[in-house]
């Protein structure tokens, strides 16, 4: 199953704007339209029509974040019926505003559990406390390493160029950044330090230049 992991925002309402997205070394990531959230590039742009997708929306409670989250569905259900995809099913996993390690651990807890043998898995990194996506890598790095044929396909990040004009911030640009590399560089220095490589940081430079 394809699955696409993303932490709501934790603007107040009216604060989260929609834009176009500009797809920076990954082409698979460019879309026309405006999005409020980066990982629906990469549902955009991983979903084929007529295939199926599930989404995991990891947040708390609060006002602003159950309002974004609404603002997620409805912007899912659009690209849906404009790509002729099918999301079956949103998953809510909350967390709590608490960044001690025992909070991410429940996190992280939370969403192995949503992972299973033969995933596609697909990650935004744009929103969150800062620990947050520690622990959402973590979780499918878990699954990758400890599950069946799991993959990691895209590991999304979304940013806003913002500048001052006349005494206000308005926003000139926004990229959105495929970070999987780091996801597999992690997984190659943990191979070399299993095998004992001799001299680590050459091999590392031979593999990234391959």
């Amino acid at each position: 199953m394809k699955k696409f992991f993303t932490i709501i925002p934790l603007q107040q309402p009216g604060q989260l704007t929609s834009g176009v997205y500009k797809a920076v070394d990954n082409q698979r990531l460019a879309m026309a339209e405006p999005a409020r959230f980066p990982i629906l590039t990469a549902v955009n742009g991983y979903v084929e029509p007529g295939e199926q997708f599930y989404m995991i929306a990891i947040g708390g409670k609060s006002e602003a974040e159950q309002k974004n989250l609404a603002l997620l569905r409805e912007e899912i259900d659009l690209l849906c019926e404009r790509r002729g995809i099918q999301c079956l099913g949103v998953e809510f996993v909350e967390t709590s505003s608490d960044q001690r390690v025992a909070a991410n651990i429940s996190l992280f807890e939370k969403l192995i559990a949503l992972t299973a043998d033969h995933d596609e898995l697909h990650v935004c990194i744009t929103y969150g406390k800062k620990t947050q996506p520690m622990a959402v890598l973590a979780a499918i790095r878990y699954a990758y390493r400890l599950k069946k044929n799991v993959s990691i396909k895209c590991i999304v990040y979304g940013n806003i160029d913002r500048e001052t004009r006349d005494g206000k911030m308005v926003e000139v640009g926004r990229q959105v950044y495929d970070e999987t590399a780091m996801a597999q560089l992690d997984e190659i220095t943990r191979m070399l330090a299993e095998r004992g490589i001799e001299n680590p940081e050459e091999a590392i430079k031979m593999i990234l230049s391959l």
